[in-house]
């Protein structure tokens, strides 16, 4: 939960923040953070082959 707390900080709107935080809560189980790092580094934005991210 920790890795969400910087982007829950910028929702002002205290409702919309305690929704999205009990969605995260939810679900941070499922998720792959070491995948999300390989992503951001491999900047996918700027590829076009993405079978050789995935290899």
């Amino acid at each position: 939960m920790n890795e969400f707390k910087k982007y829950l900080e910028k929702i002002e709107n205290p409702v919309h923040r305690e929704k999205l935080e009990g969605l995260l809560r939810h679900i941070a189980d499922e998720i792959d953070f070491d995948l999300m790092d390989r992503i951001i580094e491999y900047n996918i934005e700027d590829k076009k082959d993405m079978t050789r991210f995935w290899r």
